[in-house]
């Protein structure tokens, strides 16, 4: 019972660090340009 909820609570751990990751690679895809934009605007 109990390594069976160790199982299971490790899967949805892992499953809650891809979604994470994607989420983040995503934001990052987005926001990045828009924050460099705004850098080369300060800087220039």
């Amino acid at each position: 019972m109990l390594v069976k909820f160790a199982i299971l609570l490790d899967f949805h751990f892992y499953l809650f660090i891809i979604l994470v990751k994607n989420i983040f690679s995503i934001f990052s895809k987005k926001v990045r340009p828009i924050v460099y934009k705004n850098s080369n605007f300060l800087y220039n």
